[in-house]
């Protein structure tokens, strides 16, 4: 008798047991969703940072069709500037935060000419000079021998130019890559 009642009685909502199934599954599709939304926004920051330098390299080859054959030269910072700005200590080492340096060589030489103003990273922070940091590095070899790796973001053997004598005549330009944090690196000789 007693089991007959309840197999015939009306079961109005839920039982706490589907609820929490039903909510679990919302959770783990959520923080799978979130992950793929995060990961998406990731790519397609490095996708504008590769932009970016390129802008700039096309910038920086116009420029040295215009002027003999040299790229601008970065006195006030050790031959260095960055999307976050450099002082002097010890060469290209200390951030100073903001902006390109308005009396580096490189914005100098671009703005107005070449670019109407040159790019800044999506993020544009430094994190210290050994750790992975967001920014937009300009080095330029004037008058003496260095290695750079070029290679884009696979490159581990760097390549040797010899600018002794030439003036300003390598460059690289380079970044951090959050997808994969890895450097990216382009140069012109």
């Amino acid at each position: 008798m007693v089991l007959q009642f309840f197999l015939k009685s009306k079961k109005n909502g839920f039982s706490l047991l589907e609820l929490l199934v039903v909510i679990s599954l919302i959770g783990i599709l959520s923080i799978s969703g979130l992950a793929s939304y995060v990961s998406s926004q990731k790519s397609a920051r490095d996708g504008r940072r590769k932009t970016d330098l390129e802008t700039i390299r096309q910038a920086l080859e116009l420029y040295r069709a215009d002027n003999n054959g040299q790229y601008p030269n970065e006195p006030i910072t050790a031959s260095c500037d960055s999307s976050i700005g450099f002082t002097t200590s010890g060469g290209c080492a200390v951030a100073t935060g903001g902006d390109w340096s308005s009396s580096g060589g490189l914005k100098l030489g671009l703005v107005p000419n070449y670019l109407i103003k040159l790019p800044v990273d999506p993020i544009n922070e430094f994190s210290g000079i050994y750790s992975y940091s967001n920014y937009y590095l300009y080095d330029v070899i004037c008058d003496y021998d260095s290695n750079l790796y070029c290679g884009g973001e696979n490159q581990v053997t760097p390549s040797y130019f010899d600018c002794t004598g030439k003036g300003c005549c390598a460059y690289q330009l380079s970044t951090g890559l959050e997808s994969t944090r890895k450097g990216y690196s382009i140069c012109g000789l």
